[in-house]
């Protein structure tokens, strides 16, 4: 079994910028499914020494249920009043309505978005750093008064770095998935200044880059394929088989007057060109500029 990657378990740069100095953020993020049962969720936590929208959340539904809890952060710190992110691997919730105690184990290597500046940061020549690796999650999860058993995947995600994504991107996608064999991070983001870049890597036995990504999507909008080619030659594509549901994402401050990043996460099941079937998450983004 592989162990935790390379920056998953980064702790919190407590003080690293000031009142001054662009927003820094701290971000870590699980998405956890279980593509049997129907049970989907994630949990995000996003703090800064010197901006708002420090905030914890966990999204999950089952059974037709669905559950959130959403809680503000103080500086320096991933757990707030009811949610407890640990970076070495366990996620635990406790209110009236959801109780969440699951844990990560890395299924292969870390994808590590850092060297390629894929991920966009908000001040020029200091790239955010970015890290996600699949993971297997188990655990129990209360929903009212009903218990699930997860036995499921998902992936882990840590970034952190000075960050403001309603005046980094105009547009993104992002898609986590496993399969058996393997594993998916793929991204696709369009710059201010109008530029597309991708990024994004096969995990397994192997990590393979992608350096292209094509998409196409439904007549909502939402990702219905994607097409990746790799550096190494050759490329996959995927269909995706459904949309049984997801999640608004909270990303910045509330009261924002100004054009706003706008994200959703969809979990969907996905069927790879090989014929294997897996799931996963797929995350758009796109500003929304009438205010």
């Amino acid at each position: 079994m592989n162990e935790l990657g390379l920056g998953l378990a980064e702790p919190v740069h407590a003080g690293v910028a000031g009142p001054g100095d662009p927003p820094w953020r701290d971000n870590a993020f699980l998405a956890f499914w279980d593509g049997s049962t129907g049970l989907y969720g994630c949990a995000h936590v996003s703090t800064s020494p010197n901006s708002d929208g420090r905030r914890a959340r966990c999204s999950v539904a089952a059974g037709g249920r669905s559950r959130e809890v959403v809680e503000p952060l103080a500086a320096d710190t991933f757990d707030s009043a009811s949610l407890t992110f640990d970076l070495g691997g366990r996620l635990t919730v406790d209110t009236a309505d959801l109780r969440v105690d699951v844990r990560s184990t890395p299924r292969f290597t870390p994808a590590d978005y850092s060297a390629g500046g894929i991920v966009p940061g908000l001040v020029p020549g200091t790239p955010l750093r970015h890290f996600q690796q699949g993971c297997d999650v188990e655990g129990d999860i209360v929903i009212g008064d009903t218990k699930i058993s997860l036995r499921g995947q998902g992936f882990r995600d840590r970034t952190w770095g000075y960050r403001d994504e309603s005046q980094t991107w105009t547009e993104y996608v992002a898609v986590i998935g496993c399969f058996s064999a393997f594993d998916i991070t793929f991204m696709k983001f369009k710059g201010v200044d109008g530029s597309l870049t991708v990024e994004g890597y096969q995990i397994g036995d192997e990590l393979r880059r992608a350096d292209e990504m094509r998409l196409t999507r439904d007549a909502s909008g939402l990702l219905s394929r994607f097409d990746v080619g790799f550096s190494d030659r050759g490329g996959l594509s995927v269909e995706v088989a459904g949309h049984p549901g997801g999640f608004w994402v909270p990303l910045g401050p509330d009261g924002r007057s100004g054009p706003t990043m706008s994200s959703y996460d969809d979990f969907v099941p996905l069927v790879c060109s090989t014929g294997e079937k897996g799931f996963g998450m797929v995350e758009q983004g796109i500003i929304r500029t009438v205010h």
